[in-house]
């Protein structure tokens, strides 16, 4: 019978016209016998005992729903960065099943209940929580016999569900819910609503016209929000429109005098999440199916954080409850403290903060975010004082373990056994995600490290690199491969910034001259080295420019060597701050980015320090470099026109 499709599948298809279907099977096997592939006597039982269309279908599948998160995630694939090769994705959507099942009875029995009164054969249903996720959708009736989703793509006159964006207009434009209106005859010229019960009530609230859903009084205040404008009418149903929009309505909204009685046509699932705005208390979101999405090997590649908008967190410092011992210097840790630090969280947008958890009172040096509990994603911290102590905190705040000893300035963060949960390498040690010590040593008669990096190799092997006074390359169990004896070895950054080889890795040394002090006649050295630690290159800096840092950075685009970007502080606030500089992978200074900010009134002599960072702001794949700090901040773009490889190399026009 599958034989028998290839000639006409429609026709032949058994779901459509069994008897059609057996008769072709029976062709094919009278074919097979002719051609001496079988006998009479093999094909015998297929002809007594023809096959039957079984019917998979899955009623229980939730195929309205998954339309709608497939065209979802076809958009969102689109936003990937251009660089982004990968087309296997593992999606984790907002669906309830339990939900969703009852969803489709309720459609069902309503339609059974209610479905000949209206002369209603369809029907819709779209359920989403206050962050907009799409709980459950119903399209239709049975999605067998139409996949058009009524829930998405139909849209319908929202009628006196809409009245409630004309009375968040007016409390938005000096009427409250106790303001008093007149239910009364209105007119905008030949057209006259009229109520439900075509009658009138007289004097009432605002509360108590939305409570009876009264049809007027929403013609009434659109009117009354446009005085002052030669076309009230208009001029109000434009401020009901601009609300609807700022809620999350996208239809067109077609302006007629009957808008504010929901006369024009919106799509069922955005008007249904447009509501969210009001227990949101005026935070509108978006709706949305997908979660989360990760690659087949379960790298995460995008989440949906359940507001639309970054958060920012930043640490509040416990009292240092004891003085300084020198006036005017800066302290690295008190002797006592009072109370707690605390994570404070804000909301991206506005600032306002959103919440807080205390941690460990001297934790309020520098915090990383890590899985330390197995959730998939890295939202636990590990976090820090100056250099003797470091904590294990779970998402909720709760401190998961203690680590003592030398953690030095910044903490390498990689999930390097491969259990799904990260560890923590700080130099002399390796941290497991439980605080358990995996292993921990002594290098020259030293504890401390200046830099930390945790690099993966394209073959798959771990190398944990340090420096201190040297540069030193680890296996994950602590055995040294490699090291070169260094001043001061800061900064280690790891990357491709040349293609001779898979991977190598940049350090800054901050004192190659014993002698050298922090000052104006400082210089510190750039190094290269490749995957076994061998020196390809080495760049001495200008005098003062000791305290130099470094960032990785891709500054050419896809398929190109990374870059690095050098940044460093003012010599002891002498002069202004050197540029910062990209380096390639040659040991060429490529570009130069100045810290552009202007001096304060009367100011003549003036500097600021800075930070540096890169992120593709632009969103051509390369990396943008970001300055920033107490002045301002500059952002700066690769001026080069972007190389995009072409997809083909032929052309089938000969040129005739």
């Amino acid at each position: 019978m599958l034989a028998g499709l290839y000639k006409a599948p429609t026709k032949y298809a058994p779901h459509i016209n069994l008897p059609a279907a057996r008769a072709r099977a029976n062709v094919v096997l009278d074919n097979l016998v002719d051609a001496g592939f079988m006998t009479e006597g093999q094909v015998f039982g297929a002809r007594r005992n023809p096959a039957n269309a079984v019917d998979r279908r899955d009623e229980n599948s939730p195929n309205y729903y998954l339309d709608y998160a497939f065209d979802e995630m076809r958009k969102l694939v689109m936003t990937f960065p251009k660089s982004y090769t990968e087309r296997v994705f593992v999606v984790r959507t907002a669906i309830d099943m339990n939900v969703q099942h009852a969803a489709e009875a309720a459609v069902e029995n309503q339609l059974r209940q209610f479905g000949r009164d209206y002369h209603a054969t369809q029907a819709a249903l779209a359920l989403a929580d206050l962050d907009g996720g799409v709980r459950a959708m119903v399209g239709g009736r049975d999605y067998g016999a139409s996949q058009f989703n009524r829930a998405v793509d139909a849209m319908r006159q929202p009628g006196s569900s809409f009245k409630p964006y004309v009375y968040a207009t007016a409390l938005m434009n000096g009427f409250t819910p106790k303001s008093i209106v007149v239910d009364g005859p209105v007119c905008i010229g030949n057209w006259c609503p009229q109520n439900y019960g075509r009658s009138y009530s007289g004097s009432m609230t605002l509360t108590t016209a939305i409570t009876r859903s009264v049809n007027v009084i929403p013609v009434k205040l659109s009117i009354a929000m446009g005085k002052g404008s030669p076309n009230p009418p208009r001029a109000g149903r434009a401020k009901i429109v601009e609300t609807a929009r700022k809620m999350g309505i996208t239809a067109p909204l077609v302006d007629t005098p009957s808008l504010p009685i929901g006369s024009t046509e919106v799509s069922l699932v955005e008007h249904a999440v447009a509501y969210a705005a009001f227990p949101n208390k005026g935070r509108a979101v978006k709706p949305h199916s997908v979660l989360e999405v990760r690659t087949g090997t379960g790298d995460l590649v995008w989440r949906w954080d359940r507001d639309g908008r970054n958060e920012v967190l930043y640490v509040q410092q416990a009292t240092y409850a004891d003085s300084p011992p020198q006036a005017h210097v800066v302290r690295e840790r008190a002797g006592r403290y009072e109370g707690n630090a605390t994570m404070v969280i804000l909301d991206g947008w506005t600032g306002h903060e959103k919440g807080r958890f205390d941690l460990p009172a001297p934790a309020d040096d520098s915090f990383l975010f890590a899985d330390l509990t197995g959730r998939g994603r890295r939202e636990d911290l590990v976090v820090k004082d100056r250099y003797w102590n470091m904590w294990g905190v779970s998402h909720e705040g709760k401190v998961l373990w203690h680590s003592k000893g030398s953690v030095g300035h910044y903490p390498a963060i990689a999930d390097v056994d491969g259990d799904g949960r990260d560890e923590v390498f700080v130099g002399y040690a390796l941290i497991d995600h439980d605080g358990k010590v995996l292993f921990q040593k002594k290098w020259e008669g030293h504890d401390h490290q200046d830099a930390a990096w945790i690099t993966n190799q394209p073959d798959g092997q771990w190398r944990l690199l340090f420096g201190n006074t040297g540069i030193h390359c680890l296996t994950p169990d602590g055995t040294e491969l490699w090291h070169h004896p260094l001043g001061e070895a800061q900064h280690v950054v790891a990357g491709r910034f040349r293609l001779d080889s898979p991977l190598q890795f940049m350090v800054v040394d901050r004192t190659p001259v014993p002698t050298h002090r922090r000052n104006s006649d400082a210089w510190a050295i750039l190094y290269l080295y490749d995957l076994n630690g061998k020196e390809i290159w080495r760049r001495q800096q200008e005098k003062g420019a000791w305290a130099i840092a470094t960032v990785p950075l891709n500054w050419f685009g896809p398929g190109k060597p990374e870059a690095v970007l050098v940044y460093g502080l003012s010599a002891m606030e002498q002069g202004p701050s050197k540029p910062a500089v990209i380096y390639n992978g040659d040991g060429e200074i490529v570009d130069a980015c100045p810290m552009q900010y202007s001096p304060l009134p009367g100011e003549e002599k003036y500097f600021t320090e800075y930070y540096g960072t890169a992120a593709d702001v632009w969103g051509d794949s390369r990396d943008e470099v970001i300055l920033f700090g107490p002045r301002g901040a500059c952002i700066y773009t690769n001026a080069r026109p972007a190389e995009i490889p072409t997809l083909y190399n032929e052309t089938l026009y000969p040129g005739m």
